[in-house]
């Protein structure tokens, strides 16, 4: 019996590794194989991750217990990245920031870091201040582009930020933001998207990925080219 649990154990462990690979400019993990969201991602790479985790939690107080067994998933890549993810079944989390295309903050001095991690590890690893700057609202607004009115922030701002002011690029017809808008005020009239819980893999090109996703009332083609970077969607 010890020999078959032990067998099981050194299987499981062995899985799991072999299961996780990444390929980013920058990896910003809590665990391995799990990036704190799409910051992490290089340019141009693509990056599948799943997971699962096991949890065990006692109340002392409220005399209660909770089991837990969770399944979690990413995908990432560049532009429209969120069109591809939005497009699967499951949930959907916009990271604050992604929605204006904002980069991760990679040169905030080590003095002026919060992150211990960051102070520890710089400049090898970053830690977690390079997702964790102020948000930028409109950037003539004062020297916080509108996020405070006090004399220093938590973190500083980044001047790459400044260019992507989330009320100055609500204001621009083409920009990233609007853009994801509409689509998700598209995506919200689609009955295959809202309603389906069926998924079909099409087969198509070594750069692209094709599936159709199915609801009762309608059947959804979506298209996304890695090569031009665009996406299409039509009804079957």
């Amino acid at each position: 019996m010890k020999i078959k649990q032990t067998g099981i154990f050194f299987l499981l462990l062995f899985s799991y590794l072999s299961l996780f690979a990444q390929y980013t400019e920058t990896i910003n993990s809590n665990r391995p194989g799990f990036s704190q969201g799409a910051f992490s991602v290089g340019k141009q790479i693509l990056q599948f991750e799943a997971g699962f985790g096991l949890g065990k939690e006692e109340h002392s107080l409220l005399n209660n217990e909770t089991s837990a067994f969770i399944i979690d998933y990413e995908i990432r890549y560049g532009v429209w990245k969120e069109e591809l993810e939005i497009s699967l079944i499951g949930s959907t989390c916009i990271y604050q920031g992604e929605e204006l295309a904002l980069s991760d903050v990679k040169d905030i001095p080590i003095d002026l870091m919060q992150d211990p991690w960051g102070k520890e590890f710089a400049p090898n690893f970053l830690g977690r201040d390079t997702c964790r700057t102020p948000m930028v609202w409109e950037r003539s607004n004062n020297q916080w582009a509108g996020f405070s009115d006090a004399k220093t922030t938590w973190l500083p701002i980044s001047d790459d930020h400044l260019l992507r002011a989330g009320l100055d690029e609500a204001a621009r017809p083409k920009s990233i933001y609007n853009q994801i808008s509409s689509f998700l005020k598209w995506r919200k009239k689609q009955p295959a998207m809202m309603d389906a819980s069926t998924m079909k893999q099409i087969n198509c090109g070594s750069k692209q990925i094709m599936f159709d996703r199915i609801s009762d009332t309608q059947s959804l083609r979506c298209f996304f080219d890695f090569e031009t970077l665009t996406a299409s969607f039509t009804e079957n």
